[in-house]
């Protein structure tokens, strides 16, 4: 859900373009604030401005900034962190200020929807947080409540997206047998005339065991929904389907080709485990066969469909708000490729001797050295 280049990937795909409105006389807001922004209500007959301090956006600055392991997970993604201890890096503060902007019209719409946030809620965005920020290792080096906020905004976008909208429908089993029939093609498809089987155990040892049970006469598909660590596999007896080219490692595919049909292979490592690797002649699945899987993924992309609602919802929303940011943090921008982003502040070109520029370019400062522009 999140790349080190924008943090949390759903900024750029979740709002859309709003305009820079700055008050009268230019000022970007009150000299407290990194940013304001003001939405209109649901009905669309009053306002409200909420407020970005400039000391919370310094302060999670400066944790993100104090974490040595994030600062080199972002680095590796491509974005321009300074050391510790110098200045945050304006294209760090800008991603982060959006981050916060979006929040602003995501909690409005929690709020107005009366949707709460539950415990399922926190658990469901867990593993996306870690990963976005590095990995478990990563996120865990962060103070607590740093952590607890990055996952409750996260929760709240969970909840808005899977209770905020119009429910799900959920497919029937005509809805497959639709599907089935009109991909009967591709479901029956298979180039290497193969079907490839798997039970995956931890230590070689074990698969070692597994083949002997095998070739004692021991049922494959039996043996794997008892044993195999690979749960989704498990429970269709071991079997992965159609043997294609790329979808394995290479290890896995090169035993898989390589085997005679019907027979057992030796344990084959790979970064997994190991593998006892059975191969058969291909038979196209039937419906029946099918249907569950077929199912699943119905109801998967039914829940996208709600939750793409939502997001077109929020980006509508953040069209028509008016977002104002202190100019030593950057500035409000639409952009066709980005969406509405905070761009960091220029930076001055090198002087050739031959006179001042007339361009102002506000110096990149989130820990507040640098005076508030007045107005």
């Amino acid at each position: 859900m999140i790349s080190s280049k924008s943090l949390i990937s759903r900024t750029a795909a979740l709002v859309a373009a709003a305009p820079l409105l700055l008050g009268a006389g230019g000022c970007a807001g009150a000299a407290d604030d990194a940013a304001t922004v003001t939405l209109s209500s649901g009905g669309g007959s009053e306002k409200t401005t909420v407020h970005i301090a400039r000391a919370d956006v310094e302060d999670d600055l400066r944790i993100l900034r104090s974490n040595d392991d994030f600062v080199a997970f972002v680095k590796k993604g491509g974005l321009d962190v300074p050391e510790s201890g110098s200045s945050a890096g304006g294209e760090l503060t800008a991603i982060w200020l959006g981050i916060l902007v979006d929040q602003v019209v995501i909690d409005t719409e929690l709020q107005e929807r009366d949707v709460n946030v539950t415990k399922a809620d926190r658990d469901a965005v867990a593993d996306q947080v870690d990963q976005a920020y590095g990995g478990a290792d990563v996120f865990k080096q962060f103070p607590k409540a740093f952590r607890d906020a990055v996952v409750e905004r996260e929760a709240r976008m969970n909840a808005l997206i899977t209770r905020g909208g119009a429910k799900a429908e959920q497919p029937t089993e005509a809805d497959a047998k639709k599907f089935y029939d009109e991909n009967a093609a591709q479901i029956s498809t298979c180039a290497s005339g193969m079907s490839v089987s798997h039970i995956l155990l931890d230590t070689e040892a074990e698969a070692v065991a597994v083949k002997a049970e095998l070739v004692g006469g021991a049922d494959f598909a039996t043996l794997a929904k008892e044993r195999s660590t690979d749960p989704t596999a498990a429970d269709n007896g071991g079997d992965l389907g159609c043997l294609q080219d790329g979808a394995f490692v290479a290890p896995f595919e090169a035993a898989a080709k390589a085997a005679t049909i019907g027979v057992p292979t030796d344990p084959v490592k790979t970064e997994f485990g190991y593998h006892v690797i059975l191969t058969s002649a291909f038979v196209p699945p039937t419906f029946e066969a099918m249907k569950g899987k077929i199912i699943d993924y119905l109801a998967g992309k039914a829940e996208q469909s709600a939750g793409q609602e939502i997001k077109t919802i929020i980006q509508d929303r953040l069209k028509g708000a008016e977002v104002d940011v202190d100019p030593r943090y950057g500035t409000w921008v639409s952009d066709d490729q980005q969406g509405p982003h905070v761009a960091p502040p220029s930076i001055p070109e090198p002087s050739d001797g031959r006179g001042a520029s007339t361009t102002t370019v506000v110096p990149v400062d989130p820990i507040g050295t640098v005076p508030a522009q007045g107005g």
